[in-house]
């Protein structure tokens, strides 16, 4: 699919019309420069997604997309849940990968002489890497119950603060969730990981809030300028990947057995009302509460450490947890229906109820090891985009290309020119990583306020980063 195919509609947004077996036109949000940037792949990838069965509205791609399994990164789609369809390429293998914004009372200057030891101390204690062990040793009858639900059950059993589950989209903890449906593989992957970082792009910053940008929305949040914020990035681990796994093969033999045409075969779907389909939104949704508590230990141990350094004298409270990979029922255009999420992030405004009081669901946008974060406040306008927005910079380079095109001692140099302590765990996963392997974050934010889908807070900038 060429670029040449997209038609501007307004000033950020970019159109695909239905061509082929497309069933409804693509829809993509740019400014000229992420236009430019963009691999044709993704156009390629919006296009295969309009030609789904029961899509409505649009195929969508949020401005930080990129190639993914399936859907773009950054793809968004809903089908009525009474005849649609759910698609594990329109959710991803890292079940609700997410983000865990944690407030303190500290500010940058109580902080600043202690950034290195509490930098340290959290890379020693917190597992991070492909395929180390967790901070919660459990067997499988308890794993179970944090499958089916969430961050609330480890509340219960006194870990964590029980205020955490309020500022968590969805509390936390997905109805309808069916750990006994989760396969022995993928219970086993899990059991030795929960509470643990992974690899890729996952990450624990430290940061300090650098811009307000609105003083009102900032209060409500409990934020102002200079104060310490931690955010954490991370997802499901090896359980969510073996639950996609599983229904992939699942799903392929169900595909070829009904000789379904595909544009792409990892497009591979289900009615949602099937017993497939019903099995593997369970399966999802648990694999979704996995991922939830998985944030919700490594919160709690930064909390103790942070805490115990400074005597006590310090609280750290979550701001918002956000879902980035889910496909999830909800209303929209007077319709109930399953709306997947992939590499996005749930924008439902004050209007809607959801979320947080007075505010809606807060859409926490992290950029690059050297760039921090933005934080905004959605709108009535989301409705357009199903209620969902950016969830990051997103890729301008592949992992493989990031690799090759930078050093780890440009790497290093960056970071320290800009003030930024790191730890990480290989040196490979550390130039995948590369602050040059990732697209503006301020054209991707400016693209969601100039087009009045969000409504900036703040930002943040990094004081250290730690990579697993």
């Amino acid at each position: 699919m060429s670029k040449h195919n997209l038609k501007q509609i307004d000033r950020f947004v970019f159109e695909m019309p239905p061509q082929g077996m497309m069933k409804v036109p693509g829809r993509i949000y740019l400014n000229q420069t992420l236009l430019d940037q963009m691999d044709s792949n993704v156009l390629t990838q919006v296009s295969n997604v309009a030609c789904l069965p029961g899509i409505l509205k649009y195929s969508l791609a949020m401005p930080d997309a990129h190639w993914g399994y399936g859907f773009p990164i950054g793809g968004v789609a809903a089908f009525p849940a009474d005849s649609g369809i759910i698609s594990p390429g329109g959710i991803g293998y890292d079940i609700n990968c997410g983000i865990r914004m944690l407030k303190t009372n500290l500010n940058y200057d109580q902080f600043q002489s202690q950034i290195k030891s509490v930098t340290d101390q959290i890379f020693q204690e917190i597992p991070m890497g492909l395929g180390r062990g967790g901070l919660l040793k459990t067997n499988k009858t308890e794993l179970i119950k944090i499958l089916d639900r969430g961050c609330q059950w480890l509340v219960e059993q006194g870990i964590g603060d029980s205020g955490d589950i309020f500022h968590c989209e969805d509390r936390g903890s997905l109805d309808g969730a069916d750990g006994k449906l989760v396969s022995s593989h993928a219970v086993d992957r899990g059991l030795s990981q929960l509470g643990s970082l992974g690899s890729g792009n996952h990450f624990i910053e430290l940061g300090i809030v650098e811009q307000v940008y609105s003083d009102k929305l900032a209060y409500k949040l409990g934020l102002k300028n200079n104060d310490v914020v931690v955010s954490i990035h991370t997802g499901s681990r090896g359980l969510g990947h073996q639950i996609t796994t599983d229904w992939v093969r699942t799903l392929g033999k169900y595909v070829k057995n009904q000789n379904i045409e595909l544009p792409d075969r990892q497009l591979i779907y289900t009615p949602l009302n099937s017993s497939n389909g019903k099995k593997y939104l369970k399966e999802m949704q648990a694999g979704a509460n996995y991922a939830f508590a998985n944030r919700h230990l490594i919160a709690h141990r930064i909390r103790n450490i942070i805490e115990t350094r400074f005597k006590k004298s310090a609280q750290v409270e979550l701001v918002y947890d956000c879902c980035h990979n889910i496909a999830k029922i909800e209303n929209h255009f007077n319709q109930k229906v399953i709306v997947h999420r992939k590499g996005a992030t749930r924008a439902f405004s004050v209007k809607s109820g959801m979320g947080l009081p007075g505010l809606g669901t807060p859409v926490i946008i992290p950029g690059s090891m050297s760039t921090g974060s933005y934080l905004l406040i959605p709108t009535d306008k989301c409705e357009q985009t199903f209620a969902s927005l950016a969830h990051g910079a997103g890729r301008l380079l592949s992992r493989k290309k990031a690799k090759q095109a930078f050093h780890i001692d440009k790497i290093q140099k960056i970071l320290l020119n800009n003030s930024i302590y790191f730890k990480f765990t290989t040196e490979s996963g550390f130039k995948e990583e590369a602050p040059g392997a990732y697209k503006s974050l301020t054209d991707v934010v400016n693209v969601i306020v100039e087009s009045g889908l969000g409504e900036l807070v703040l930002r943040t900038k990094p004081v250290a980063n730690i990579k697993g």
